[in-house]
């Protein structure tokens, strides 16, 4: 009588080279799909739903007004753009905070440890960038407000 079961005599094994090479296939396939219907376009949205740089400062700032901690809020500069930085005491984060209703106006930064820590910050910018900077938007409290840099025009001996 006949034999139920397989005739192993014409079955080959499959090579896990042949699956990975399957599977990869059938990766490059979707990904292909994807690129050619526009999912990916799509991926270039998602950064534009991370607060910027100016809302994180703004945060870290009610941080600090409502954990009382003056050296953050006074002298801690954060670069928002190329060359550009600011502190809590800037004009836009202080609009912020009022509208978040947090109580600033109490606090009082030093004068001369805000100049120190913006001095700081210009002395180690590179020499090309120095006369770039500007702090909290106003573009006279720059290196040379602080005494860092040579105004253009003073020729540097």
């Amino acid at each position: 009588m006949f034999q139920r079961g397989l005739n192993k005599k014409g079955q080959k094994e499959m090579s896990i080279g042949t699956l990975l090479a399957i599977i990869l296939g059938v990766v490059v396939l979707v990904v292909l799909i994807l690129f050619f219907t526009g999912a990916f376009d799509r991926l270039g949205v998602l950064p534009d739903a991370v607060p910027g740089d100016l809302e994180a400062v703004a945060q870290s700032c009610r941080l600090a007004v409502q954990g009382d901690l003056i050296t953050d809020y006074c002298y801690n500069f954060r670069e928002v753009a190329d060359n550009r930085y600011v502190n809590c005491e800037d004009g836009r984060i202080g609009s912020s905070l009022r509208q978040q209703n947090v109580e600033f106006e109490n606090i009082e930064c030093v004068p001369n440890l805000k100049e120190n820590a913006m001095r700081d910050i210009c002395n180690s910018a590179r020499d090309s960038d120095v006369d770039k900077i500007i702090f909290n938007g106003n573009s006279s409290l720059d290196c040379l407000s602080v005494g860092v840099g040579v105004p253009e025009n003073i020729a540097a001996p």
